[in-house]
């Protein structure tokens, strides 16, 4: 798996809630608390891909 994809998935993904947070400080008619939980599930996971990827290739390149 190419980890560039990745590096750029979890840059878009933390840019997102960088928003969110704005978008919260702003507008107090539409509670986003659901909304950053499930972005910061999402960016844990993208984290965690990339680990597992990282090391599958650290493996594949040591063979």
């Amino acid at each position: 798996m190419d980890t560039k994809k990745l590096e750029h998935a979890l840059f878009y993904l933390q840019e997102l809630g960088l928003e969110l947070n704005e978008y919260e400080k702003t507008n107090r008619e539409m509670p986003i608390e659901d909304y950053k939980d499930l972005l910061s599930y999402t960016i844990s996971l993208v984290r965690s891909v990339k680990e597992y990827s990282s090391s599958i290739n650290k493996e594949l390149t040591n063979q």
